[in-house]
């Protein structure tokens, strides 16, 4: 098969592009032809098809209103996108398209010429944002929300959803009743969840009559499932951002007062300064440690040494990576009971969870975690490993996507 792969970002930058570039790899050592689209960068793959690429493009930084009016319109639907699109899907002639993450710089504006050359398309969600503007179900103030559902997307505005926002919020708003009026969504033949609850989000929703369909993340292939020895320390790895609830993993571990053990926070983010000083202010600094960004060996060193790996989202998480590859060493997981991690963390078989922001219990699970035997904890550790084994296997993933796409092409031919 010849399968068209978009995401706006090609190199490794978070989870998304972690399992978008493990896609294309996977794909490749399987026999298939892969084509790569997305947006122009330095640190991309140099690729003949990166003629094709978009001009990169940056909403995070301040611009005029007159910038901002134009970049609302264009991240609405890119005329840029879909040309260059078309080029390339000319002179390369996929069978296939699957998408990523599109929305604001690419976006759906490229379903139009895959409707066009009768291409089926198939759209991995890393997030809500389909279901849900902002992409989180979550107000600015925190609080659950699932008013747009059914395209009742002036909800959006009324709550400021997009960064507080009324400006941004209205931009996003026109953006999902585009796409509401365009049917883009129904545009797109099959969607893959690697989360039961985000599958549930997108049924309840109502945004799309195609078929949904609940795969889990992948690891690598080669990823080398293997028990490895345990030091004392928990470890969380990813963004230091209020959403991941690392001052409530911080105040957690401090609760549980545990003798022997540390916390090692993995990461670099806004939340950085905040926790140095509550680090200081308490007097913590021998037991946690904050590492900043790590990668390569010395992230793989630390995630082998762990004792457990601890996620506090705040945030309906789909199938994060920061708990998923752990889990390939059997490290046992601590996660809170939202969105997709408690299909990963499971009460006594691969691990434990806690209730969102409750840092009573965050330090109970961590005290009980501490107090396990050694065959208790080696017992844990075999089951986590096994369930790795078994739920993120590459081959496994690829036979059921190749499935997939079989079926969607030959019913375009048809």
């Amino acid at each position: 098969m010849k399968i068209l792969l978009v995401n706006k970002f090609l190199y490794k930058r978070g989870g998304s592009e972690t399992y978008f570039l493990s896609l294309s790899e996977s794909l490749e050592k399987s026999g298939h032809t892969v084509y790569l689209f997305g947006m122009n960068d330095e640190q991309n793959e140099n690729r003949p098809e990166s003629k094709y690429y978009i001009n990169n493009i940056d909403y995070s930084k301040k611009t005029n209103v007159l910038s901002q009016i134009k970049q609302g319109l264009k991240s609405i639907y890119s005329f840029e996108a879909k040309h260059k699109f078309e080029a390339l899907i000319r002179e390369y002639k996929p069978d296939i398209v699957h998408i990523n993450l599109i929305h604001r710089q690419i976006t759906l504006s490229i379903l139009d010429v895959c409707e066009k050359y009768n291409i089926p398309v198939v759209f991995t969600t890393h997030d809500l944002v389909c279901s849900c503007p902002v992409g989180s179900l979550l107000t600015p103030t925190g609080e659950t929300c699932r008013k747009c559902y059914g395209g009742h997307y002036i909800n959006c505005v009324k709550n400021k959803c997009i960064k507080n926002s009324t400006a941004k919020s209205i931009i996003a708003f026109i953006e999902e009743s585009f796409y509401k009026i365009h049917k883009s969504y129904n545009k797109i033949d099959a969607y893959i969840s690697p989360s039961k609850f985000h599958k549930n989000e997108i049924l309840k929703s109502g945004i799309t009559n195609s078929p949904v369909y609940q795969i889990t993340n992948f690891l690598p292939s080669g990823t080398e499932y293997n028990l490895c020895k345990s030091e004392k320390y928990y470890l969380f790895l990813g963004s230091l951002t209020k959403d991941k609830g690392v001052m409530t993993i911080l105040k957690g571990f401090e609760k549980a007062d545990l003798t022997d053990y540390k916390l090692i926070l993995a990461g670099s983010g806004p939340e950085e300064e905040t926790l140095k000083a509550y680090i200081n202010e308490n007097n913590l600094s021998e037991k946690v440690i904050l590492t900043g960004f790590v990668s390569g060996n010395k992230l793989e060193k630390l995630t082998k040494g762990a004792y457990a790996v601890i996620i506090a989202s705040e945030c309906y998480e789909n199938c994060p990576y920061g708990l998923i590859e752990p889990m390939a060493y059997g490290k046992p997981v601590i996660g809170s009971r939202i969105g997709g991690i408690p299909e990963l963390a499971i009460d006594g078989k691969t691990g434990w969870t806690f209730k969102p922001h409750d840092v009573n219990e965050l330090a109970q699970v961590i005290r009980k975690s501490s107090e396990l035997s050694a065959e208790e904890y080696t017992v844990l550790s075999e089951s986590t490993l096994e369930f790795a084994k078994e739920k993120f296997d590459s081959h496994n993933y690829i036979k059921q996507l190749e499935s997939i796409y079989t079926d969607l092409i030959e019913g375009k031919q048809k």
